[in-house]
């Protein structure tokens, strides 16, 4: 004979009657200041691409009243102290490279350097110096300020041997998931480059793929006549190299780490 479930034990206390309504206007809130950010209308399809989920998902969020599992997360988090609320808020977020990060603009001059040279129509900009993570970090904050520095030209793409497991990735730009083969990082180079070459974008950016795929260089040289592209690799360029054949803007970005991780970059033209 089967024995029979045990009937659920009554709970002691009456769920709650009613929630706040405060997870929509916390997203229309986040939304307002993404468009303050970026000087610039946010659609719902930008925030469905920023988090992976179909745009008529992000729509159905912000018209739904309740919802169960962010007011979960809410009501859990709001009974901490604020420092260790934001500490926890703090260690789930990732890093957000821009131009205003602490790690670059303690120096202004420095920023008004970048900003200026970021801005040019075509040319080559190549990163150089500090190690991979510095490089990473910087030419991830040069793509995430061209939206703020050039809404209406803010189209980014490119090409990242990395995880964006630290930092945020830059929308455009295909990501390599830190693949350890180089036959098999050649290959996912190869596969993305096409559809990169002929994007109509303000900027490409190229992390970790110069030295790893030589054969593609007079095509980058080439790409770099109608557009910016900003290359970071361990390579350390020199005048000589084939970079300067052509009739266009070179520049190296050469970077190293100070004190308290800020960034020093030297700029100089090829």
């Amino acid at each position: 004979m089967k024995s029979k479930i045990p009937p659920t034990e009554p709970t002691p206390f009456e769920p709650l009657p009613h929630q706040p309504d405060r997870v929509r206007p916390l997203m229309r809130a986040i939304k307002g200041q993404l468009e303050a950010l970026q000087g610039r209308e946010i659609t719902y399809e930008d925030l469905a691409g920023y988090v992976g989920q179909a745009a008529s998902s992000v729509f159905d969020k912000f018209q739904r009243a309740q919802q169960p599992q962010i007011e979960a997360l809410l009501g859990w988090i709001e009974r901490l102290p604020e420092s260790t609320r934001n500490q926890l808020l703090n260690s789930a977020c990732r890093c957000y490279p821009t131009l205003d990060h602490p790690r670059l603009n303690h120096d202004p001059a420095q920023v008004s350097q970048l900003k200026t040279l970021f801005r040019q129509a075509n040319g080559l900009t190549l990163v150089q110096g500090g190690n991979d993570g510095l490089r990473t970090f910087l030419i991830t904050a040069l793509g995430h300020s061209c939206g703020t520095l050039e809404p209406e030209r803010r189209q980014v793409c490119g090409i990242d041997v990395h995880e964006p497991d630290w930092f945020v990735p830059v929308d455009g730009v295909v990501y390599l998931h830190n693949l350890l083969d180089p036959s098999r990082m050649r290959e996912g180079v190869h596969r993305a480059w096409p559809a990169i070459a002929e994007m109509k974008s303000r900027l490409t950016i190229l992390n970790g793929v110069w030295s790893k795929v030589r054969d593609l260089e007079a095509e980058i040289n080439q790409l770099s006549l109608r557009r910016h592209v900003i290359v970071a690799d361990e390579t350390r360029f020199k005048p000589e190299d084939p970079a300067r054949r052509d009739a266009k803007p070179t520049h190296v970005l050469s970077a190293a780490e100070e004190k308290e991780g800020r960034i020093r970059i030297v700029v100089q033209r090829l």
